[in-house]
């Protein structure tokens, strides 16, 4: 078939030269569209500029690139000049966001090419959302998408690519509008720009083709996740995690999209339920030890305790719950072998609605629906000491709503009758002195601990004796040793 297409293609080229015909290039179709809580385009084909502007100072204008002006694609861009400040930057004007956004708090990326006729040595480009103080942020007029930074060359185009969630105040705000910011004083050209709402969807959990979902739990920064590779199972990719100098550095997996349902914000999850979590596992090769334990967290970024959420709620303490729990009753043990793992995690009505709550009263929203599945070693890999060598890798790693299924009913099985023999029982093992009526046999103090135990008069339910503990420290704990009756 590439052959006839290739003579097909041969003939028409001759037959274009002997009747004179002209191969011309063309232009690409101007694309310059904004769907209403979707999506807005711009590359300037129409010789025309309906949705960018410089609110706080400066001049746009497009220009063609007859006239000299640089292009990424087509036949014009939009040139920015005339800043006083660095503040000073175009972006995209209150009405044509506030008609993509149409209110709803959800996810936006913004994406452009850039070309900057000169910058600074040190020249970096931010983005951000505009409104008004209290609203889009706490005290400022803004708030920045991610990444925070991104460093610029001159003469050059680069694309600049940036994402920012939002909470349905922050949407809602009138004054809502997307900035540049940082680079003010400097004369630059932009072309094809594009500023879209995304769907809040579970990220990359095998990490076949992106990094997308993971993150550094925040409540110990400075750790490092890496997309490396060799994964698990004969995969390319996993995720590497290097740790801070925290006991509590932990690498996180969002989960939130696949829980939260909050349509408002475009959230769609499945709400409180059962979740069955699953992941392979490895230490790295330069760990100095050969296995370490694990816990499996659900913790929000917006790392809060009963009482610090209490105080946001303005309720009572008693109708809260940590934004943070620990799934798995023991520790999980990594060695220096890929192993599967399963947590089943219960997720409760309640911690789901007091999420959405905060997400409407917090100034940190965008961070309370990250909900990541945390890896915390703080109570066994890392007790001993947290180092750069003591890493591990996470792969292949997937998160479900369980479906609950009625068993199938089945016929009583008939069985031909005959003699019962009743098995004699073992004989109950009990313990002695759990009253401490004698002494303190059988209490003592968990050894990895302090604390101080005695025996006192006064015990539950009339008796004469009880056994009084008092804590020097977080992890003391009185004990009783059940050894004789097991």
């Amino acid at each position: 078939m590439k052959k006839v297409l290739g003579i097909l293609l041969a003939i028409a080229l001759i037959v274009g030269t002997f009747t004179g015909l002209t191969l011309l290039s063309a232009s690409a179709a101007s694309q310059s569209e904004l769907i209403e809580g979707k999506s807005l385009f711009e590359d300037f084909e129409g010789n025309a500029n309906p949705y960018i502007n410089a609110p706080l100072g400066g001049n746009v204008e497009v220009q063609s690139k007859a006239d000299g002006a640089q292009v990424h694609t087509g036949d014009y861009s939009l040139k920015f000049s005339g800043g006083s400040g660095t503040w000073t930057m175009p972006g995209i004007s209150t009405e044509a966001t506030r008609k993509v956004v149409n209110g709803q708090g959800s996810t936006y990326q913004f994406s452009a090419w850039v070309y900057f006729e000169s910058a600074p040595g040190d020249a970096k480009l931010a983005l951000l959302f505009r409104g008004t103080p209290g609203i889009i942020d706490g005290s400022l007029d803004h708030t920045y998408f991610n990444p925070a930074d991104i460093v610029i060359e001159p003469k050059q185009w680069i694309q600049v690519t940036y994402t920012c969630k939002i909470n349905a105040a922050q949407a809602a705000d009138s004054a809502l509008k997307v900035c540049f910011d940082k680079l003010g004083m400097q004369t630059f050209y932009l072309d094809d720009i594009s500023f879209v709402k995304l769907d809040n969807v579970l990220g990359d959990g095998t990490l076949e083709n992106s990094a997308d979902g993971w993150a550094d739990f925040k409540g110990a920064p400075g750790g490092k996740p890496t997309r490396v590779a060799g994964g698990a199972n004969g995969t390319s990719w996993a995720m590497q995690f290097t740790p801070g100098t925290s006991a509590w550095s932990a690498l996180g997996f969002d989960v939130g999209s696949a829980i939260i349902d909050d349509a408002a914000n475009n959230y769609n999850g499945g709400g409180a339920g059962k979740y069955k979590l699953t992941f392979y596992a490895k230490l790295t090769d330069t760990s100095p030890v050969e296995s370490g334990g694990f816990f499996i967290f659900l913790n929000s970024q917006y790392h809060k305790n009963a009482a610090q959420v209490a105080s946001v709620l303005g309720v009572d303490e008693t109708e809260c719950v940590d934004t943070f729990r620990n799934y798995t009753d023991k520790l999980l043990n990594f060695t220096k072998e890929w192993q599967k793992f399963e947590v089943i995690m219960e997720i409760s009505e309640q911690y789901v609605s007091q999420m959405k709550a905060l997400y409407e009263k917090s100034q940190n929203a965008t961070d309370v629906y990250q909900l990541l599945i945390r890896f915390d070693a703080s109570g066994g890999y890392y007790k001993d000491g947290v180092s750069a060598e003591k890493g591990y890798l996470i792969d292949e790693l997937t998160f479900a709503e369980v479906e609950e299924t009625s068993p199938t009913p089945t016929a009583p099985a008939v069985t031909p009758t005959a003699p019962v023999t009743t098995a004699t029982p073992n004989p109950v093992k009990e313990v002695e002195n759990g009253d401490a009526e004698n002494g303190m046999t059988g209490w003592g103090i968990f050894s990895a601990a302090g604390g101080a135990a005695t025996v006192v008069e006064g015990g539950a339910n009339g008796t004469g004796h009880a056994v009084k503990f008092v804590p020097t420290g977080e992890y003391d704990s009185i004990a009783f040793d059940l050894g004789p009756a097991i």
